[in-house]
């Protein structure tokens, strides 16, 4: 009934019937995804990081990366100045380092190119959807909502040296996924530099089958936000249907 709280899964993937006939593992293009929103590959020693504010995200990171066959993967937990938690998950593997900076994630500060991107677009829908539901754990903005309603939609910043090339390969890979975006400036340059934004459009109902179809595996704050939101816009919905049947009797 309206009102009641409502136990929703804010996740159900994406129907693909390439699924599992790829030679690569979705959690390591899933990692790729997270490595490009907050990852880094250091320029010596192979080092590829990931960082993350959450414990239980770390974990998350970490266990994937063990299954995977990283046995040598570390966790380092810091408290920062401001008394916030960093998780840094890394390790010093050639083969992980060398597939990162060839998939397009060079060593050092990020300097995207859409060419080096652009194989993302080949990959079968699953695998696309695992890559942006990396990317989308790290990037995406978590849900708002007041008096039952969604406070803007699916939404992603990037600013940094280059950020375009990378927005317009995550504008594609949705769209190749049933989804249209706008990009657009987010706030003044500062510094000659730019943050722009790029918005799921189709308003509430689009942005719900985002979280559903991609999701935030590497997030759990996320998964419990849009469940939250989820659960609500559907109880407005809800609740206004029982007014119009009421009204119709």
């Amino acid at each position: 009934a309206a009102g009641q709280p409502v136990a929703v899964s804010s996740y159900i993937g994406i129907a693909d019937d390439q699924l599992r006939r790829h030679p690569l593992d979705y959690r390591v293009v899933r990692l790729f995804g997270y490595a490009v929103g907050d990852g880094h590959l250091a320029k010596e020693k192979n080092r590829v990081a990931f960082y993350t504010s959450q414990d239980q995200d770390a974990t998350r990171i970490l266990q994937d990366l063990y299954d995977l066959g990283y046995d040598n993967t570390n966790r380092h937990r810091r408290l920062r100045q401001n008394g916030s938690i960093e998780n840094q998950i890394y390790c010093n593997s050639k083969l992980l380092h060398r597939m990162f900076a060839e998939w397009g994630r060079l060593p050092g500060p990020a300097d995207w190119n859409y060419d080096q991107l652009a194989w993302l677009l080949d990959l079968p829908n699953y695998l696309k959807a695992a890559w942006l539901s990396g990317l989308f754990s790290a990037e995406m903005a978590a849900p708002v909502t007041r008096n039952g309603k969604l406070l803007g939609g699916a939404a992603m910043k990037q600013g940094g040296r280059n950020p375009l090339p990378l927005l317009h390969i995550v504008k594609n890979l949705i769209h190749s996924l049933g989804f249209d975006s706008e990009i657009y400036p987010s706030g003044q340059p500062d510094k000659g530099r730019q943050i722009y934004q790029l918005l799921i459009a189709g308003g509430q109902q689009q942005t719900i089958k985002a979280w559903r179809q991609i999701g935030f595996p590497y997030a759990r704050y996320k998964q419990q936000k849009t469940a939250a939101a989820m659960s609500l816009i559907w109880q407005r919905a809800e609740a206004v249907a029982e007014r119009a049947r009421a009204v119709g009797l």
